[in-house]
């Protein structure tokens, strides 16, 4: 099930609070995705934002919040005003905000359905960006960087997929919405259908293979049991399920997690990633092990390395105030800096590693840049056209 995108304009900090616990902690969580505002300025710069499949397929609000985008929306978008009467609204278009929250969202739901009744919720003309998250040395960090980049798209509204093709993911994940579906109905399905099939259908847009992670604010598929059937990836696998994540039309972003060696997977990963997250940390192996990745691309695989660089952005991680070692090449530059956390050392909890404000808001800042280098990009090339 595809959740209802919702966006809430409200001044009450409180209640907003409460209503997004109450669905993230309930049956709603799988059913309706709210993202929330409370300043005008804000609401009105993301609807700005808004078009085609990442528009909301709702919008609820205060009369003051929502009269300025009223008088200014271009598309049409449904709507709802919350009130205690319908004091400024018809009746069809208000909503009680002080009524039970699940009778609440259920008045969301049906409001919003209207506009996707009797439709699919993806378009084949919908093209997902993929953002591939590598480096050429494992335990710098890759997957929690992957993680909480996905929560940050998810937060800010954007239908986000991870994939995990890590040989040995550092990943678990608990607290799968419909953890009663076992392995075999998710990748490992998928990948013996995409051995199986000889039509160039997309599977994903046939039946569900994916599953709701609430704490990345992403779907994943449920995971291999067999890891022998990853090992047995090839090249043309892995790009044919890269091509069916970006057309199958239900998301905007695919969050890659890559292996840090240089095998099929990684190929697959570095020729199909619109923008490459390569990571670096400051330490003497990891960066001579960059160092020599590079080298034998350059001149291994001339081609792959050509197509690499223009979309390679080099993010130092676990980054503490300064850079002791050289980068691996002079011609490089450090496009961004993530934290180093020294608490996480002591941590028990894996969920915890997407609760750190700080780190939070250092890839907040990282994904609100690499979304300006891609709206750029995209600028340039319909210019070219």
């Amino acid at each position: 099930m595809i959740p209802l995108k919702v966006v809430l304009a409200v001044q009450d900090l409180n209640y907003m609070e409460l209503l997004l616990a109450y669905v993230h902690g309930s049956e709603f969580s799988r059913r309706i995705h709210i993202t929330a505002f409370s300043r005008p300025e804000a609401f009105m710069q993301h609807m700005s934002e808004c078009s085609g499949y990442s528009k909301p397929d709702l919008v609820v609000g205060e009369p003051e919040l929502l009269r300025e985008w009223l008088a200014v929306r271009e598309a049409e978008v449904p709507w709802r005003e919350l009130g205690q009467r319908a004091a400024g609204a018809a009746e069809e278009h208000m909503l009680g905000m002080y009524q039970p929250l699940p009778q609440l969202l259920e008045a969301m739901l049906q409001a919003g359905s209207g506009e996707r009744k009797g439709t699919v919720r993806y378009s084949k003309s919908r093209q997902a960006q993929i953002i591939g998250i590598v480096s050429a040395s494992g335990g710098v960090g890759k997957t929690t960087v992957a993680l909480n980049m996905a929560k940050q798209y998810g937060q800010a509204g954007k239908s986000v997929f991870y994939l995990n093709l890590e040989t040995f993911d550092s990943f678990e994940a608990p607290g799968l919405t419909g953890a009663e579906h076992s392995a075999a109905e998710g990748l490992s399905k998928l990948l013996y259908e995409l051995k199986a099939s000889d039509n160039k259908s997309n599977l994903l847009s046939e039946r569900g293979y994916c599953v709701r992670h609430e704490g990345i604010q992403a779907d994943i598929f449920i995971p291999l049991s067999n890891r022998q059937e990853l090992l047995e990836m090839n090249l043309v696998e892995t790009e044919k399920l890269l091509d069916m994540l970006r057309a199958c039309g239900r998301y905007d972003l695919i969050i890659v997690d890559g292996d840090s060696e240089l095998h099929s997977r990684t190929e697959a990963v570095l020729k199909q990633s619109d923008d490459l997250v390569w990571l670096l940390v400051d330490e003497i192996m990891a960066v001579h092990k960059c160092r020599l990745m590079f080298r034998y691309l350059q001149t291994g695989q001339p081609g792959l390395y050509a197509s690499i660089v223009p979309k390679t952005r080099f993010v130092l991680n676990l980054y503490a105030d300064q850079m002791h070692n050289p980068l691996p090449a002079e011609e490089w530059s450090v496009d961004g800096y993530l934290p180093y956390i020294p608490s996480w050392k002591q941590l028990h909890d894996q969920e915890l590693l997407l609760s750190s404000p700080i780190y939070q808001r250092e890839i907040s800042k990282l994904c609100k840049w690499l979304s300006s280098e891609t709206d750029h990009r995209q600028r340039v090339i319909a210019a070219g056209d």
